[in-house]
């Protein structure tokens, strides 16, 4: 973790009330905020929990000392379980900048899979989701979409690499998703709920496959004529494992046998 040198202390009353939980419920992204909405039922179980079990292991919560006060990075649902149920909890307390206290809040909770793509993607400061926000904002569509062609590109997923590497991902891989969606975002089915267009796999996929041709541009307007709608043969294949892009691949590559001359 980034910071100065770490220590870890017992949780107190007067350090408690030291810490600043910055929710996207109360402090918006461009003010700094981004710890989820507090799960109350969470913190329930946890408190219960602890009750139930004198010997029970809490991990420690993680702080970012920041000016005269601390701002909380990981753990919210175990600091308001011991507000109700007060326990051994300790603190791991790291100097950080406000860049540094986001970046790691990311890096901790992503790795583990608890924050949302879509979250990840509204708040990570590193260079990975500020090239996904920037391609997104540019061709005025969800950032989600842009991260799916990233992995059509790549053929992997980018949670456990490029987020935390960003050298995973090469220019050309980011120019080749422009290039794509340069074409593909001409669709007016493109943007429109009733298709399959924005769904990860069809995004991948047809990523994937545009890239293995020499004119990308000319096969995506071949597939003009293919029906994306949901209730098409195409959308009810839609899936993520393997055997359904297996299937949809094999359809649209017949659907182009029998159709483009």
């Amino acid at each position: 973790m980034k910071g100065e040198k770490q220590r870890i202390v017992e949780m107190t009353d007067e350090l408690a009330s030291k810490i600043k939980v910055l929710r996207l419920t109360d402090v918006p992204i461009e003010k700094g905020g981004f710890q989820r909405r507090l799960d109350t039922k969470r913190v329930s179980n946890i408190a219960a929990g602890v009750k139930k079990q004198e010997h029970v292991v809490i991990p420690p919560i993680v702080l970012a000392e920041n000016g005269n006060g601390y701002v909380l990075i990981d753990g919210q649902h175990r600091l308001e379980a011991w507000k109700r149920v007060k326990f051994p909890l300790y603190a791991q307390i790291s100097k950080m900048t406000e860049d540094e206290i986001t970046r790691n809040f990311v890096v901790i909770n992503g790795t583990s899979r608890r924050v949302s793509l879509k979250h990840r993607l509204d708040i990570d400061t590193g260079i990975t989701a500020m090239k996904i926000r920037s391609i997104a904002t540019l061709f005025d569509i969800p950032k989600n979409y842009v991260y799916h062609m990233l992995c059509g590109v790549t053929r992997k997923e980018l949670v456990q690499d490029a987020f935390v590497d960003p050298s995973a991902l090469s220019v050309e891989d980011y120019e080749m998703v422009g290039r794509i969606l340069r074409e593909w975002s001409k669709d007016k089915r493109f943007h429109s709920e009733s298709q399959v267009h924005g769904k990860p796999a069809v995004l991948r996929l047809i990523t994937m496959m545009a890239k293995t041709k020499e004119k990308p541009e000319a096969f995506l307007r071949s597939l003009q004529g293919l029906n994306f709608q949901k209730n098409s043969p195409l959308g009810r294949m839609y899936g993520l494992t393997n055997n359904r892009t297996k299937e949809m691949n094999g359809y649209i590559n017949q659907w182009l046998v029998d159709n483009i001359k």
